[in-house]
């Protein structure tokens, strides 16, 4: 079938040239040294490829391409990122799958920059109007900057970009590595050309048929990833049931949102709102941060009690998190031009793939009143535990001009080829589901579902490396990822007050709850830190800073009476260095024991509280020291702003 905008449609004649096109002999590429740092070992080229195949719009983009050095004649992987809108040169596979030839499968492993993306012409270079999407005319003008080359960054023509690459390469067959949306390109590769698919490995899948109009799959995953996160007990003195209370506050922000001003260290304090789509949005940005969901129990049921602090300051955070993300975190090159994060080719693809079920002449307006009808056609069991108000106002595409072409997308189960599908087990952005439903009826698809386990899996997990090895080879995968176990615990409910608090090791009632207090502040500060680079306020008052880049895995937190129990404050210095925890801190306020405490690498605890010593022996399996293993993951992908809701 040929992929054609309807306003550039030239019938059959266009049909004969597209396949001309594809057909006609391949233009070889000339590699050099690429010049960029951190690209060593590495060759690249550009390949110039037709804006719009059928040729209405004249003129073409230079795909930028790099090839390991000296793998010549090994199996071909070509890496895909995720977004849509990350530049795949700028984010490789850990150790640039170096790591399967280790593990006995030797590749040469291919970086091809998505059309609009990076080095093949971002959407921000060519349109500097596009660097800027914080409106609805800010859309508008980028639209309109990018004019009728806009309507050809779609998943079609980047499957027809990839197949162009394949074949300037001179290569039978690819090994196509997807990592979130980049599974959907690589999908519609393997649909659109089976024959020049060797294997496909598609980490964090987005289902068969692409992003949905209202994300009612990752809506109804949340009971599911939230039991598994409460499981053997974990949130036994928090809540009996997760999902329930969300449901029950979904309810309460759907009467009214939540409001609050957050202190942010050294800056004027920020507006908090808090409506469904909000707490579907923090549940998600856990997927990389699951420092977020480690705490999201308490703070609900802390909520359902009239104390809105907690899930408040998780919501900013969870939005501090996006920032983090929209900056490319662990890219190579200066964000701001757009070429390691588009996110003006995140609308221009998502807005442009994704099947809305308006009229596409249809204005923002008339977009509402359709969705809206459109929600009523699912029952609330099934965007339980949210409702349809939450999903609506996570529709991303309203304001966007263009909508979907039709039949851009293939879509459907895997063709006849071998696939390796990993999936983390507590994944929201594309679930367990969206899995399930794209290896249905299809024999050569195997799944490898992590545990305990967000988004893209691959770069995180050394099981799914050494799965994705075995899968290559032909050779059994023995469960290799059952074991990975949660990152960081479910954290406990929140005290009122000190008096709430169990006593720590035997020491005297008001000393004992100081020490839980101030345990679990530097446990609440490490989290905190984790997902935001900068400075936090602690929930009760005081602040936790980040002198240095917090992004580093050897860093040292600053706190300044910070506060999570009322009338404890913490103040002194967290180390996080070779992966272990210390702490110095002095220990004040109106209804702590005050004193000094060192918290040592193998858990244990010494000082003075209330002038009694502190001596707590080590606990090397304990909360603390396993705080000094946390990693942050590496986003593959950007959420869509909303305006006007």
């Amino acid at each position: 079938m040929v992929l054609v905008h309807p306003a550039t449609a030239l019938g059959r004649g266009a049909a004969l040239v597209l396949l001309a096109l594809i057909a006609s002999p391949a233009r070889a590429l000339d590699f050099a040294s690429c010049a960029e740092p951190r690209h060593e070992g590495f060759d690249c080229a550009t390949l110039p490829v037709p804006i719009d195949r059928d040729g209405m719009v004249p003129g073409t983009i230079d795909l930028h391409v790099e090839r390991q050095r000296g793998k010549d004649g090994l199996p071909v992987v070509v890496s895909v990122a995720g977004g849509p809108g990350y530049s795949s040169t700028a984010y490789r596979p850990k150790d640039d799958l170096e790591d399967l030839e280790e593990l006995g499968y030797a590749v040469q492993l291919v970086v091809v920059d998505q059309r609009g993306t990076g080095l093949s012409g971002a959407l921000e270079s060519v349109a500097p109007a596009c660097r800027t999407l914080d409106s609805r005319r800010a859309l508008r003008d980028c639209d309109e900057a990018l004019g009728p080359a806009g309507a050809f960054y779609r998943t079609a023509d980047s499957v027809l970009d990839l197949e162009a690459v394949r074949a300037a390469l001179g290569v039978e067959r690819l090994i196509v590595l997807g990592v979130s949306y980049g599974t959907f390109l690589a999908a519609e590769y393997a649909r659109r050309f089976p024959d020049r698919a060797q294997a496909l490995v598609l980490d964090s899948p987005v289902g068969p048929e692409g992003g949905e109009p209202l994300e009612v799959t990752s809506a109804h995953a949340t009971a599911r990833v939230l039991n598994a996160l409460c499981r053997d007990g974990a949130c036994a003195q928090i809540t009996r049931d997760p999902a329930a209370d969300t449901a029950a506050l979904v309810r309460r922000l759907t009467r009214r949102p939540l409001r609050m001003r957050v202190r942010v260290p050294g800056k004027p304090r920020e507006r908090v709102e808090l409506r469904g789509a909000d707490l579907m949005h923090l549940l998600v940005a856990g997927d990389f941060y699951p420092q977020l969901r480690a705490m999201y129990p308490a703070a609900v049921r802390a909520a359902l009690g009239g104390d809105v602090a907690p899930v408040l300051r998780l919501s900013w955070l969870a939005s501090r998190a996006d920032a983090v993300d929209a900056l490319g975190t662990g890219l190579t090159r200066a964000a701001g031009d757009g070429r390691d994060v588009s996110r003006a080719l995140l609308f221009a693809t998502s807005c442009s793939d994704t099947r809305y079920p308006w009229d596409p002449s249809a204005g923002p307006r008339r977009r509402k009143r359709v969705m809206a009808a459109y929600a009523r056609t699912f029952r609330r069991a099934q965007l339980f535990p949210f409702d349809r108000r939450s999903l609506l106002d996570s529709v991303s595409c309203l304001e966007w001009p263009r909508s979907p072409v039709p039949g851009a997308i293939l879509g459907g189960r895997l063709p006849d080829v071998p696939a390796l599908i990993l999936v983390g087990e507590a994944d929201l952005r594309t679930p367990v589901e969206d899995a399930t439903a794209l290896m249905e009826g299809t024999a050569r698809a195997t799944t490898v579902v992590v545990p305990n386990m967000g988004h893209a899996v691959y770069d995180q997990q050394a099981c799914a490396r050494t799965a994705t090895a075995s899968f290559l080879k032909g050779t059994p995968l023995d469960r290799a990822c059952d074991t990975v176990k949660p990152t960081v615990s479910v954290q406990p409910r929140l005290a009122k007050s000190l008096d709430d608090l169990p006593e720590a090791n035997g020491l005297g009632a008001v000393a004992g709850r100081t020490l839980t207090a101030v345990r679990r502040t530097v446990i609440d500060a490490v989290l905190a830190s984790f997902v935001v680079n900068g400075g936090v306020s602690g929930l009760r008052g005081g602040d936790i800073l980040c002198p240095r880049d917090c992004r580093s895995d050897d860093r040292q937190l600053t706190l300044e009476r910070a506060s999570l129990v009322r009338g404890v404050g913490v103040s002194g210095t967290i180390m996080l260095a070779s992966r272990s925890l210390t702490a110095s801190v002095t220990v004040a306020g109106s209804k702590a024991a005050s004193g000094v405490l060192e918290f040592h690498a193998d858990g244990a605890v010494t000082g003075r509280l209330g002038g009694r010593d502190v001596s707590v022996a080590a606990d090397p399996a304990g909360e603390i020291p396993r705080l000094g293993m946390l990693g942050r993951g590496v986003p593959t992908i950007v959420r869509l702003p909303r305006f006007g809701r």
